[in-house]
This record gives structure tokens, sequence and C-alpha cells, in this order.
């Protein structure tokens, strides 16, 4: 009789659980929770090029954290699970609701940083049944608080989202660098990301039947913008700007507000713009 087979992601938990429960008996202990509330405006949902066909939308979003961490000496094992969601006003297809597990390895250095090995298993369902995915993750950072005003963080990241279409599916490789300006109660997030991955774009019935749009390849037909849309996957790069202000006003209540923008450049060269502005952030620890 066969075995039946653990999809990658129920076996990513199993691993997490263990290293929440294996972590030395004399190590410092610590489990802690992390409740976030939010709202935001997503602009050029769609990635179109010309103003006027540029779709935008509303949102509202959360999540819930429970994390384990143990540390010994210099070394701190991780270990969360975690639940979150996302309303988009008026495209219901781009809702989400996502649970995911992570296990990270901190190392405090010699020269004062730290570095950080991590990897991240979830499961994503949209409101449109294509884009159901499964992603696996993994990466490494390292960071450094240099005074008691400022910091930086640099982090590279690869990630594997398996979606139920092909026109879904991307691979990313994604580097980031950040600055932190401020003390630990109210600070200025500052940073840059450089991804190289792929990107479902649009176009319209009409348009894929030109020698241009015969041209794409992974296309499915989507109603997430209208009718007579056809989704298809195309090798991009991506420049994400962000700022994030911080305000911690108690020791359990944090509040973000952020801005990000992306400039999108296809294959052909053809650059898009994304606009994300979010805030209120709530922890409870």
């Amino acid at each position: 009789m066969s075995r039946p087979q653990r999809s990658p992601f129920v076996e990513f938990v199993f691993a997490v659980v263990l290293v929440s429960f294996a972590a030395p008996a004399t190590a410092q202990q610590l489990l802690t929770g992390d409740v976030e509330a939010g709202l935001g405006y997503a602009d050029n949902l769609n990635l179109a090029i010309i103003r006027e066909d540029e779709v935008g939308a509303g949102l509202l979003f959360g999540s819930g954290l429970l994390m384990a961490s143990a540390t010994s000496r210099r070394l701190e094992v991780g270990a969360e699970l975690g639940l979150s969601g996302s309303r988009y006003q008026d495209y219901g297809d781009l809702s989400a609701v996502r649970a995911h597990a992570r296990i990270g390895v901190r190392r405090e250095l010699l020269w004062g940083g730290w570095a950080e090995v991590y990897g991240l298993g979830a499961l994503k369902d949209y409101g449109d049944p294509a884009r159901d995915a499964q992603d696996l993750a993994g990466g490494i950072a390292m960071g450094q608080r240099l005074t008691s005003l400022l910091a930086w963080r640099i982090e590279y990241r690869y990630l594997d989202h398996d979606a139920e279409s092909d026109t879904f599916d991307y691979e990313e490789h994604r580097g980031s660098v950040f600055a932190v300006v401020g003390p630990a109660k109210a600070d200025v997030v500052a940073g840059y990301r450089l991804a190289f991955s792929q990107s479902a774009l649009y176009m319209t019935l009409e348009e894929s039947r030109t020698p241009r749009g015969r041209g794409q390849q992974r296309q499915i037909s989507s109603n997430s913008f209208g009718e007579n849309q056809i989704a298809y996957r195309d090798d991009t790069h991506s420049h994400i700007g962000l700022v994030r202000l911080r305000y911690r006003p108690l020791r359990w209540l944090r509040l973000n507000v952020s801005y990000e923008i992306a400039a999108i450049v296809a294959s052909d060269g053809t650059a898009k713009t994304q606009e994300v502005s979010t805030s209120l952030r709530i922890i409870f620890r």
C-alpha cells in the first residue's frame, strides 16, 4: 500500500513545531503574541501602462501570530505560526487568507551586529481559485545598531510561489536594504528593494488575438478587473521604495504609518508603477 504524500507546507509546519519544543531546557524561553489590524490603499492593481486604465482599491488587513523563542548565550532560535487576511474593496478575487509557519536562527556577532537564517512556508486561499497558492521561502539577513538612534539591515530572500494556475506561478529573488533612524519608541524606517520575478499582467481579449498577444505564454481568462480580460505571466524586475513611521506609546501597542511605491519593469522594457499606503498596526505582547 502506497504511503500518502504530505505537502511541503505540512512538513514545514511539523518542523516548526519540533523546533519550538526542541530548545534546550537551560535556554531562556519566551512565548509571545502579535495582533495586527490595518487599512490601506493600493494604486494600479492591474499594472496598467496608461494612467486612465489603472485600477485602485482600498483594503483592510489583519493578522495574528504566536511566536516561541529560546536564547542561549549569543544564539536565538525562533518559531512562529500565523494567520492573516486581506480584503480588497470591489476586487474580491485579490482578497486572501494566509496561514504560515516560520523558523529562524539568529546569531549575535562579535563586532556587535547580528545575522539570521530563516525558512518560511505558507498556504494562500484567494477569492479566485486559480490564484490559490503554496509558498516556500528562505533567506538570510544581517543588521546592526550603530548608535541609540541609528541602525541598518540587509536581507536576501528567495520565494517559490506555486499557484493553481501557471499564470500566477512565480519565483522571486529579492534583495533589501533598510536604515532605521530614531529611538526604539519612535523611529523612521527607509528601505529599498530590488526583485527579479514574474508578474501577472493583463490585456483585453481583442489584444490577446494580435501577434503580440499570441506571443505571450501561460494565459488564462480573468474577470478580476472586468470582463473580457486575459491574464498572462511575464518576466519582470521591480524597484521598490518604502518609508515607515513607527511609534510605540505603550509597551504592548505600536502604531505604524507606511508608504510604498514600486516601479515594475516588464520584459519589453515597459515600466509600470504601483503605490500602497497602510496604517495602524497593533501589537500585543
